[in-house]
Order: C-alpha cells, then sequence, then structure tokens
C-alpha cells in the first residue's frame, strides 16, 4: 500500500476503475477528487475528502455534548446533594451518557441537514446511485498493477453515506461513554473535554504505530468514520479484508465496558 495514510493507486487501465478515483499512472500519485460536484448525496463524500472533517464533526459534537457530570460540581455541586438522595447512582450515569449521546446524535442530524440543503441550492439533489469506491481486501503495492483479483469494488454513493453516518453514531455513543467516565474524576467541563480530546488524539497517533492487526481492538483506532465507510481502514489496521461491523463491534464494546465500570465507580463513590 502507498505510504503516507493515502488510498490505494487505481490505474485507469484498471476495468473496475471508478471515474472518481482517478490517477495519473505516470505520476503515481492521487489526485483531487475529480467530481466537481456539491449536490445534495455527494458533498459529505467531497468535504470529508478534502478536508479533516472526521475530526472537527468529533470535535464539534464533544464541544457540545460533553457536560455529564461536570454541570452538577459547577453549579453549587449539586453532585453531593445527588448522593445523598436515595436514587440509583448507576442509572443516573447510565442516564448522563445517554443525554450526552442524543445531544451528539442531533448535533450530527443538523450538521448532515445542513449539507443536504446546502447541496440542494446548489447543485440539486444528485445522482444517490452514484458509484464510488470501497476497498475489500489489502493488496501489497507491488500487486497493483498486475493483480487479477479486485482489491475494491464500486457501491451507489447512499450505501457509502450510510455507512458514514452509522460510524459517527457509534463514535458518539463511544466518547460519549468515554467522556462520563472522565468526568467521574474531573470537575470542570473544560477540562473533561480538554483531557478527553487529548487522550483520543494521542492514542489515535499511538495507534497509527502500532503495526500489527491487534490493534482492532483498541477504540481509538476506528475513530476516523470516512476510512470505515470506504473500507480504506484495511490499509493502517493490516487486516487483509474489511468489514465494518468489525468496526462497529469494537466501538460498541468499549461504549458498554466504560459505561459499566463508571456505573460501578459511581456506585461506590463517596460524598466529599
Amino acid at each position: 500500500m502507498s505510504k503516507g495514510n493515502i488510498l490505494p493507486l487505481m490505474i485507469s487501465t484498471h476495468p473496475f476503475m471508478s471515474s472518481l478515483e482517478d490517477v495519473d499512472p505516470w505520476k503515481l500519485e492521487q489526485n483531487e477528487d475529480n467530481v466537481l460536484s456539491h449536490s445534495s448525496f455527494y458533498l459529505p463524500r467531497r468535504i470529508e475528502r478534502t478536508y479533516p472533517i472526521d475530526f472537527l464533526i468529533i470535535t464539534l459534537i464533544s464541544i457540545i455534548s460533553f457536560g455529564h457530570y461536570s454541570y452538577d460540581k459547577e453549579n453549587g455541586n449539586q453532585i453531593e446533594l445527588m448522593y445523598t438522595e436515595p436514587i440509583k447512582r448507576s442509572k443516573y450515569h447510565i442516564r448522563k451518557i445517554l443525554a450526552s449521546f442524543l445531544v451528539g446524535i442531533l448535533t450530527l442530524g443538523l450538521i448532515f441537514l445542513l449539507l443536504f440543503i446546502l447541496g440542494l441550492l446548489t447543485e440539486g439533489l444528485g445522482d444517490p446511485r452514484f458509484p464510488v469506491v470501497e476497498y475489500i481486501r489489502s493488496v501489497r503495492p507491488e500487486q497493483v498493477l498486475i493483480e487479477s483479483d479486485p482489491y475494491f469494488k464500486l457501491i451507489p454513493l447512499w450505501k457509502y453515506d450510510l455507512k458514514l453516518i452509522a460510524s459517527y453514531i457509534f463514535q458518539i455513543g463511544f466518547l460519549a461513554s468515554f467522556g462520563a467516565f472522565i468526568s467521574i474524576f474531573v470537575k470542570e467541563k473544560i477540562r473533561v473535554l480538554a483531557i478527553s480530546l487529548g487522550i483520543t488524539g494521542a492514542f489515535i497517533y499511538l495507534v497509527s504505530l502500532i503495526k500489527s492487526p491487534l490493534k482492532v481492538i483498541i477504540p481509538f483506532t476506528h475513530i476516523k468514520a470516512s476510512e470505515l465507510a470506504n473500507g480504506s481502514f484495511i490499509l493502517n489496521s493490516f487486516l487483509k479484508s474489511n468489514n465494518i461491523f468489525i468496526s462497529l463491534v469494537v466501538l460498541l464494546a468499549w461504549s458498554l465496558f466504560f459505561g459499566a465500570l463508571g456505573s460501578l465507580i459511581v456506585g461506590k463513590k463517596e460524598v466529599s
């Protein structure tokens, strides 16, 4: 595979090539997206191929939704009053996670709605059946020109968009659970946000240095939604084939883990 987190080269003479992924075989470097469309269905893909939109969306959602226990602690230290009430703390913790998750989903929905409306106003609805590339297995660089079996396939644009949204939903669920866990030990919301995003960014960098398929069990390996949607996740995961359900299951499992661990800690936490 090409270095520097660049997608595999699409050779122009390849029978399975999509015009969306066209590459000049003489220069052997990836071109910009050559479909100059800002239509409703295509705009999310065009933006994520031009800007680091994955991290921007996750950061924006985190800023809006990462309150958790910091609201109780900052506003008159209501957490102490809450701990003295005859309520089940584990349920309270789960509700904190669900509230953050729902706010995150609402924010995500508003972002995609805005993109849809902007695309509709500029170039119309677009063709939801437009073909885009999905990578289905790994291939060595020297095999790209001679490989007989395709290492990618074409999927309709609507399917790519659905996978992109599903990836964001599971990522928001994991970050909501992880952020709620951090907020148990931190008072101010800004510190909860800084620590959560700081740890996330650090782990994203660290897992990029791991050269083993075992990295797929680390949730921070699955944070970039666009890589999960088009299958290019396999380039850095060292898996032989791509399956988005692996990423979604890992994110869900870690969401449940941090949710259960946070509930356990909150249930035993002493009033200070």
